[in-house]
């Protein structure tokens, strides 16, 4: 009796067929490829955790920012207060012997209060620096009503253009007539910056600030007019200070 034989296969051994048959499947990450959960997630929340931190590390740089700004304004404020309640003064009971009086232009007060200075012999002669090439003698006699002092005790330096040049022929002066003590005349907010410039240029000679008011005629100066001047003279100190090299105006 003939076999006969079934050929085909069952479902059963197709799929075990197609399972054997098939290769493994290697999963390659394609950019722009979709991801698996995890690491979408992972992804995700390591992209939120830097978005989170941003913020808070511009808003630290602000805080240090403000805090820098703070600090600044602060020492600058502290320093304009020891500047105005530190302004040199004579020194207490100065009998005004000395062997010179120097006074820097800027206000009529400056000069009249220096000639009163060598009226009563607290000096045995007066410079009068700064004073402008064509301003003459005759000129500062008449505005000064004070003519038999500049014939005889009154030398005028019309080179000087700034405070450093008042001191460096303030210096030459000195240094020609053999003066050691010298009276320093100027306004009262320029004081210390006048004598910061004479003693860089004369370190062995005694100095004596005689500072001048700046607004004689008002017995309470306004505020924004004081400031300005005394604000702005606190500036021009603190460049004479940390840059000695450089012209200061006055």
């Amino acid at each position: 009796m003939p076999i006969t034989m079934k050929i085909g296969w069952t479902s059963r051994d197709g799929a075990e067929h197609n399972r054997c048959a098939q290769p493994t499947a290697q999963r390659v990450n394609v950019p722009g490829s979709a991801m698996t959960g995890r690491e979408n997630g992972s992804e995700a929340s390591h992209g939120a955790s830097l978005a989170d931190r941003a913020p808070g590390r511009a808003v630290g740089r602000r805080h240090w920012l403000a805090l820098a700004v703070l600090a600044a304004v602060l020492m600058f404020l502290g320093g304009f207060a020891v500047f105005v309640l530190r302004s040199p003064t004579p020194p207490a009971g100065f009998s005004g012997q000395a062997d010179g009086i120097v006074v820097l232009t800027g206000g009529p007060q400056r000069i009249n209060e220096a000639l009163e200075l060598l009226r009563n012999h607290q000096g045995k002669r007066l410079l009068i620096t700064g004073v402008h090439p064509h301003t003459s003698e005759r000129r500062l006699s008449q505005l000064s009503g004070e003519g038999t002092l500049f014939g005889c005790c009154v030398d005028i330096d019309r080179v000087a253009a700034d405070t450093r040049g008042n001191a460096a022929e303030a210096s030459r002066w000195a240094e020609q007539n053999r003066f050691d003590r010298l009276i320093v005349v100027t306004s009262d907010y320029h004081m210390a910056r006048a004598l910061l410039e004479f003693s860089r240029r004369m370190p062995n000679r005694t100095l004596t600030p005689w500072p001048v008011s700046a607004l004689p005629d008002l017995p309470i100066p306004p505020a924004l007019v004081w400031a300005r001047m005394w604000l702005a003279e606190y500036v021009k100190f603190l460049f004479a200070v940390v840059a000695p090299s450089s012209v200061t105006r006055q």
